[in-house]
């Protein structure tokens, strides 16, 4: 009788051991496939709220904009949103290229909408010339206003001109 309830023990261990094991594989699995499809997503359009935009301390060719949430439409048609893209609880940067941030101003001056600056960066924040905006929808498609790609690599959102 002992030795069969030491093999039942054993058994049920060794199940439980296993079953845990398989699951923390199959996490691990479907989180490197979260990220390798993340990696590899490019949208057909973007709408974003603007809050400012400022030059890149990094590359001056690269424009970063701030916003308060973002509607990305996928090439699958899926529809993502800055939650979609969350690293460490920050979300995504949004870089455009200086073309791009050009034919977008130019647009803003040939509309009817209304956009209000409400101020200026300067050498001491993040990005240095910058401008802030009163919030606004503003909408970036491929292949429309110089845009040729929009898509996520590094953890950062590109709305690219070539």
């Amino acid at each position: 009788m002992k030795k069969l309830l030491l093999v039942l023990m054993l058994v049920i261990g060794a199940i439980s051991f296993s079953d845990k094991a398989q699951n923390v594989g199959k996490y691990k699995v479907k989180q490197s496939l979260k990220e390798n499809v993340a990696q590899n997503l490019s949208f057909d359009t973007i709408t974003l709220k603007l809050v400012g935009q400022g030059l890149s301390k990094d590359d001056e060719n690269k424009i970063e904009l701030e916003y308060e949430n973002f509607k990305a439409i996928g090439k699958n048609k899926k529809i993502y949103t800055e939650k979609d893209f969350q690293v460490n609880g920050k979300n995504p940067k949004i870089i455009i290229s200086k073309i791009v941030s050009t034919k977008m101003i130019r647009n803003f001056i040939e509309s009817d909408e209304e956009i209000q600056v409400i101020g200026f960066l300067d050498e001491n924040n993040e990005r240095d010339k910058g401008i802030r905006y009163k919030p606004f929808d503003v909408k970036f498609t491929e292949n429309q206003d110089w845009v040729k790609k929009i898509y996520f690599k590094d953890g950062v959102i590109y709305i690219w001109d070539n």
